[in-house]
């Protein structure tokens, strides 16, 4: 029984014939894995190139720079009010989520919370740049921030961690996670210097007062759709791996 349910959980994905191609084939592989938070250094190898034929990093780069995805974490590690500023950095095993920016309001669950209290010194300065001036380059934040390379390039990978920001090109992902690549071929080198910097957008979507019920739910028929996209029967223990999920 456990063979059948992995077996037919591979033909769903198309892991047993792969036939998805070019950026359409990364477009239809990340609308079926949307939401669903994987390790950030999993995300092109082995979860993409495992459903794309000859798969080609530049493929996911341009669906981010056309503005169509976005990258970050829907649900930021939960933290009380007498919890310490983060020191933790993005790192490979940290999850996040690939998303399209026309699903984030329903995406998002409705009890994320912002975590811009927990920034330390540096991060706070950074972050409160980027909400004052939009997207902006990494030298537009240093002349703005007047931050040390290090101390900024520590700040950022801070604010990622948190899900307070996230960038324009997946290459910043590959840059702070150190992503490897088929024959453990590293596919970014190690600096942030990769695209716009910018809050993320989920921290506007959120909501903050409790939800229409119409909207509520046509959010919860969404999720349904989504979770019978991914995995073609829905049961209760398959929610254990939906940490964005309603209940």
């Amino acid at each position: 029984m456990l063979f059948r349910s992995l077996r037919f959980l591979a033909h769903h994905h198309q892991l047993l014939e792969v036939t998805r191609t070019g950026p359409l084939g990364v477009q239809d592989a990340v609308q079926q894995l949307e939401g669903f938070e994987a390790p950030a250094g999993a995300w092109e190898y082995p979860l993409l190139a495992s459903r794309v034929k000859d798969y080609d990093p530049s493929w996911l780069d341009q669906l981010f720079l056309s503005g169509e995805l976005v990258w970050g974490r829907l649900c930021p590690p939960r933290r009380s009010e007498e919890d310490t500023p983060s020191r933790a950095p993005l790192t490979r095993a940290m999850p996040m989520a690939l998303v399209r920016r026309e699903d984030l309001s329903w995406l998002l669950p409705p009890d994320r919370v912002s975590l811009d209290a927990h920034c330390r010194g540096n991060a706070r300065t950074t972050l409160d740049a980027l909400s004052q001036r939009g997207a902006l380059f990494l030298s537009e934040l240093k002349t703005l921030t007047k931050l040390l390379p290090s101390h900024l390039e520590e700040s950022i990978r801070e604010l990622a961690a948190l899900g307070l920001i996230t960038a324009d090109a997946f290459a910043a992902v590959r840059s702070l996670t150190g992503a490897m690549g088929p024959n453990r071929r590293r596919l970014g080198a190690a600096t942030v210097a990769v695209g716009r910097w910018s809050r993320f957008p989920g921290i506007d979507l959120a909501p903050t007062a409790e939800p229409d019920p119409r909207q509520r739910d046509a959010n919860l028929e969404s999720w349904c759709r989504l979770l019978l996209r991914r995995y073609g029967v829905v049961f209760r223990d398959l929610l254990a791996r939906e940490s964005a999920a309603p209940p």
